[in-house]
């Protein structure tokens, strides 16, 4: 007892200590970060909190985003998310020709590309990739040290020898995708040539897609000694992509919840009837505006039967027309029971709809009272809208 006193340590600490044990909360964290970190490990450390949830719910294990997110932390868990290299320059030979399947989002259509990899040596490699638009499979991909006609033949020559062809086919304008091999085999095969138009890749925003995950979640993260290296890392990862990746853009999302494939269908539905909807439901998500893609994401979140919806900043890409029609489209799910919070610094357009507002400031919320509201909802200053940027966030409350 001297030592405690000489270190000034309460005896209760003291014997606290002695006797610690963990709780059953605290037991079952320690497995669940050692699971997470596998499950992390295993997936090109890809994986980030809402991923990892479902990882563990398909091991029957349920738990919520923020407990999982928490566990990330305290373990060190991230999903990896890495630079850009600069990649050279492509040149494109023709005028623009049509894009066939832009307004045809059912179509029975393939999507090819080619992007840059490099290897440890700093020398350029050329993958090019046959994407099956419906499913989202990585039908065939190649590499190659260069990048010309013989590359994206032989991939599509791949690709044709085990699936059935497409009536489409949709690339970019480059100058291997409109040489004369390349369109003859599509002729010979009586596949119709659809193109993006020049400078806007999100027309092949799939296939894009593709090649900027595989960049960051497995590309970024390892060294490649040679073009030997890169084609087998390159295959593996592309055999995970279409077996064992976990995808958010998927029902399995609502099969999670433990509902029926007809309930999961009657769920996307009603969604999408709330929200108003309906006409976007087998649009490109890449051809949608600001607003829109907002009514998408909040249709998502009421087919995942959510009662409290959180929103930051949600009008920031939005134009001011979509912006009313969103914030009376909140109203009208409050009106229907749901909760709904806001946090935003831009103000206006709120004034007639809450019912609560609070100002966070210095780590502390206070609610402001109803009288005092004006400065916070009318139109604002520059300078104040600066000082409320540097200094505050607004949260705007609904309650149910």
């Amino acid at each position: 007892m001297m030592v405690l006193r000489l270190l000034k340590i309460p005896k209760s600490t003291y014997f606290d200590w002695v006797h610690y044990t963990e709780s059953q909360r605290q037991r079952e964290d320690t497995i669940l970060k050692a699971l997470l970190r596998e499950i992390w490990q295993n997936n090109y450390k890809a994986y980030g909190a809402p991923r990892l949830r479902l990882a563990l719910a398909d091991l029957n294990l349920h738990h919520g985003t923020n407990r999982v997110r928490r566990l990330m932390r305290e373990a060190g868990i991230y999903s990896v998310m890495t630079r850009r290299f600069n990649k050279p320059t492509t040149t494109v030979d023709y005028r623009q020709r049509p894009n066939l399947i832009r307004h045809l989002p059912e179509a029975n259509a393939w999507s090819m590309d080619i992007t840059y990899l490099k290897l440890s040596n700093g020398q350029w490699v050329y993958l090019a990739s046959v994407l099956e638009l419906q499913t989202r499979k990585i039908l065939a991909h190649q590499i190659s040290a260069t990048m010309d006609t013989k590359l994206v033949v032989t991939t599509l020559q791949r690709s044709l020898s085990t699936d059935k062809k497409p009536n489409y086919l949709h690339t970019d304008m480059g100058s291997q995708f409109t040489s004369f091999g390349f369109e003859n085999l599509l002729k010979r095969h009586k596949i119709d040539h659809s193109y993006s138009k020049l400078g806007h890749p999100y027309d092949n925003a799939k296939i894009e897609s593709f090649h900027s995950l595989l960049k960051r979640e497995m590309i970024y993260q390892f060294r490649f000694p040679s073009i030997a290296h890169l084609i087998l890392d390159v295959s593996k990862y592309i055999h995970w992509f279409n077996n064992e990746r976990i995808s958010l853009a998927n029902p399995k999302i609502l099969e999670n919840l433990s509902l029926t494939t007809e309930e999961i269908d009657k769920r996307i539905n009603s969604a999408l009837s709330e929200v108003g909807i309906e006409s976007l439901q087998h649009r490109e998500l890449s051809y949608l505006s600001g607003g829109e893609l907002q009514k998408v994401a909040l249709a998502e979140t009421l087919a995942m039967g959510a009662e409290i919806i959180l929103l930051d900043e949600p009008f920031a890409a939005v134009d001011p027309e979509h912006r009313h029609e969103l914030q009376v489209l909140l109203k009208k799910l409050v009106d229907q029971g749901h909760g709904i919070l806001v946090s935003d610094h831009d103000t206006s357009g709120y004034e007639n709809l809450i019912t609560d507002l609070y100002r966070i400031e210095n780590r502390h919320i206070a609610c402001i009272d109803s009288t005092a509201w004006s400065p916070f909802l009318n139109k604002m200053s520059m300078i104040v809208l600066l000082l409320m940027m540097n200094l505050m966030s607004l949260c705007l409350a609904w309650h149910m």
